[in-house]
């Protein structure tokens, strides 16, 4: 029996090397399955494996980066007969043993307590991949967030078991270490476990954000694996965390590889993943079986009133204005006392479980009405919605090449980039409504003579939320670029620029306007704009179809520095999706000094494309 052992240690030690040209698939572990199940990845001619504690590992010496010797150890490991209970081979990673059973001669299949409990008592019946909406009030979530989700064949959706893998920051983390130290990769990443409810409350209530479920097609099989392989993450596994791409996205992407066999070469990364993507990917393997959307409690609200008629939608607007005054006695139809239930709920869930005395008297007063009707309550319908799932988004990158037109200079050619990650103007498809994020996006002027930087935004968020009765708050953005003077005939050299804003924006009819006070500092040699400026901005969000449009006044006082006068700025920018990628795109600019009469204008035409 040991020599037959030996025989094979050395058989499977070796297989890592063997080509399938020259050996019998069925007698060796795919080495390409064996390095992703591990989290192996080569760099030169050595191997390292991302998991960071030692308890990944069998052979903890050499285990971490030698799969061969790794491999060669956990064989091993399974072919001892130990006495069975929780720190068995098996139990501590069931997946493994599941995949190498099927290569070597190991002992028959032993009772894991847990695991086994908990895979009959909880019966996992799907996997599930959720995708929260963009969270802009914190810089981890601003461009979304995936995690899983295991439904139960027996216990109710609430208590349906949710794995979240995130950075674990200690609490006196300042906000630049929190930065830095996302970038760097200084904090340790796993996975917690929370039921649904929990996370509905954390994301729904409180953040305010979508939810969308991803039913993964798997087959029996491929599930039975999964759930396993995700036990031995919970239970053993560290990962170090990066904002960039280790993060919730690369650790997903790499764990389907692992599972997947027509999904394992998702684990090469790009440079940066961010949530949507890995929706993304599944779509492109024809792997999603099914999908929904669980709206957050504000959504929810939204979109139930656009189901409303008119005169429906005055009687929730007059009762929250004036709850007091609610009359008792009218005869409401069933869809406005079940919106007031909704926004009632959602004020709990804001002041922790508490209403005011007006709005408890309003409680009672539509709790009361509610007894009345026998009507079933209205469903919610979210197709509007499901036609702007996740899965149909855009790619993060961008180019575009164009052509721009200077009142006192000839044509020139434009080329444009960015590195990620959405404008105003894109698709909404998978991103929050009337918002953008973009990060690094470059505009550089083309001449037979010369190349010239246009513009180099560093950061632009905008977040243009209507403001609602039952949802008041305020818009904003900010962003920060170096740019291309159009006051300046000289065009020497680009002057900096960081903007904010903060107003109202409010819908009328589907389109939005809004008014922020606008500030911005501008700093260059040259540049006659350059100080401090303040002032109001007024502008608007129109939608026709895939036509987006959005222009923009401000009229600023400059404050400091070169300008004491009145500096208006005018712009308008225009967008046609021809699908999600590809868009052509128009761009105007007026600028003039009313005290000194020094103007500017740009007109810009571009085509381009997402990827």
């Amino acid at each position: 029996m040991k020599i037959r052992n030996h025989f094979i240690l050395l058989l499977f030690s070796s297989s890592l090397l063997v080509s399938f040209a020259n050996a019998e698939p069925s007698r060796i572990v795919p080495p390409k399955k064996w390095l992703n199940l591990l989290y192996y990845e080569k760099s030169g001619d050595q191997f390292r494996s991302r998991a960071e504690n030692l308890s990944f590992f069998v052979d903890r010496e050499r285990g971490p980066t030698d799969p061969e010797a790794e491999l060669a150890a956990e064989i091993a490991f399974f072919s001892q007969v130990v006495p069975e209970n929780e720190s068995h081979p098996q139990c501590l990673f069931p997946a493994r043993y599941e995949v190498l059973r099927h290569y070597a001669d190991l002992s028959p299949r032993v009772r894991c307590p847990k695991l086994d409990e908990w895979t009959e008592n909880y019966a996992p019946s799907s996997i599930v991949l959720v995708y929260a909406s963009q969270y802009l009030a914190n810089p981890a979530s601003a461009m979304g967030h995936t995690f899983l989700m295991i439904p139960s064949s027996v216990q109710t959706r609430g208590f349906w078991l949710t794995y979240n893998y995130a950075a674990s920051i200690p609490k006196k983390t300042s906000g630049v270490s929190y930065v830095w130290g996302g970038l760097t990769g200084k904090f340790m990443g796993d996975y917690s476990v929370m039921p649904l409810y929990q996370r509905l409350e954390q994301y729904g209530a409180i953040e305010n954000r979508d939810l969308w479920l991803y039913t993964i097609r798997t087959s029996e099989d491929e599930k039975r694996l999964f759930i396993f392989h995700l036990w031995e993450l919970v239970h053993n596994s560290h990962f170090r965390y990066f904002f960039k791409d280790e993060n919730c996205a690369g650790i997903l992407l790499r764990t389907f590889a692992a599972i997947f066999e027509d999904m394992d070469d998702v684990n090469r990364l790009d440079f940066q993943v961010p949530p949507i993507q890995v929706v993304r990917t599944l779509e492109k393997k024809n792997r999603i079986a099914q999908f929904e959307i669980i709206p957050s409690q504000t959504n929810t609200i939204r979109i139930f009133l656009d189901q409303l008629s008119r005169e429906e939608r005055q009687v929730f607007y007059q009762a929250i204005s004036d709850p007091e005054n609610y009359p008792e006695k009218i005869d409401p139809s069933h869809l406005v006392t079940q919106a007031l239930l909704l926004y009632l709920s959602d004020q709990r869930n804001r002041h922790q479980g508490e209403l005011n005395a007006s709005l408890k008297s309003l409680e009672r007063k539509v709790i009361y009405q509610r007894t009345k009707v026998t009507d079933a309550p209205q469903a919610l319908r979210t197709d509007s919605e499901l036609a702007n799932a996740p899965h149909r988004s855009h790619p993060s990158s961008q180019w575009s090449l164009g052509a721009i037109s200077q009142m006192d200079r000839s044509p020139q050619m434009e080329i444009g980039y960015r590195f990620t990650f959405h404008s105003l103007l894109d698709p909404d498809a998978g991103f929050l409504k009337n918002s953008g994020m973009e990060l690094l996006k470059l505009r550089i002027s083309v001449r037979p003579d010369a190349f010239r930087l246009k513009q180099l935004t560093i950061v632009q968020i905008q977040n243009f939320q209507p403001y609602l009765a039952f949802d008041p708050h305020f818009s904003w953005r900010v962003s920060t670029d170096l740019r291309e003077s159009l006051l300046d005939p000289r065009r020497a050299s680009p002057y900096s620029r960081s903007s904010v804003g903060y107003g109202i924006n409010r819908e009328l009819g589907h389109q939005y306007a809004y008014l922020f006070l606008a500030a911005d500092l501008n700093m260059g040699n040259s540049a006659p704009e350059s100080g401090f400026e303040l002032g109001p901005e007024v502008g608007g969000i129109f939608s026709i179809q895939s036509l987006k449009i959005h222009p923009s006044i401000y009229l600023q006082r400059g404050l400091l520095w070169r300008t004491p006068g009145w500096h208006l700025r005018s712009t308008i920018d225009a967008q046609w999706n021809i699908s999600n990628r590809t868009f052509i795109a128009a761009g105007f600019r007026f600028e003039k000094l009313l005290s000194q009469s020094v103007q500017g204008r740009e007109l810009a035409l571009r085509l381009g494309n997402q990827f």
